[in-house]
């Protein structure tokens, strides 16, 4: 007997622990009940992150190829204002080159111009002492023909006289 009673608080702490564990067990059991709506639930989170998760991989895949293309438009925009810059150094170039050609031109014309004009003044200077020379040599000729006339005339006055 002194056996039995040593082992009551053993077994009143056995049961005790037994009803604890119990509850626990009813505490379990309860909080299982609602878990397959929760896992349920969370499926359908899942599914909706998954949903949000590619459409972010999606809008993040266009944001890419966005700035892909606008990386080639810059790029192509800096191979076209190059290619601008370019053609307006030649234009320049070729403006330089035509606008020397045609002030060498205008002093080629100024100076054939000024050549004719020359030409021509040395052609009225030569026919102006040509016609000099000859309105001389008409003037001599005729004083000649005056002088011999008089002196005609003194021979015809002396033989006759």
């Amino acid at each position: 007997m002194k056996l039995l009673k040593e082992s009551v608080p053993h077994i009143e702490k056995r049961d005790t622990i037994e009803d604890r564990i119990d509850e626990q067990a009813k505490h379990i059991k309860e909080s299982r009940r609602p878990l397959p709506k929760i896992l349920q639930e969370v499926n359908t989170l899942q599914a909706q992150i998954d949903a949000i998760k590619k459409g972010q991989e999606q809008r993040t895949d266009t944001l890419t190829s966005f700035d892909n293309q606008l990386n080639k438009i810059s790029d192509k925009r800096k191979q076209d204002w190059d290619a601008k810059d370019k053609l307006r150094k030649q234009k320049d170039e070729l403006n330089d080159e035509y606008y020397g050609a045609l002030i060498n031109y205008s002093k080629y014309q100024y100076l054939l111009s000024d050549i004719k004009w020359m030409t021509d003044m040395q052609k009225m200077l030569k026919d102006k002492a040509a016609q000099k020379q000859k309105y001389e040599d008409e003037k001599r000729a005729r004083k000649e023909k005056y002088e011999r006339e008089k002196e005609e005339r003194k021979k015809r006055e002396e033989e006759a006289a």
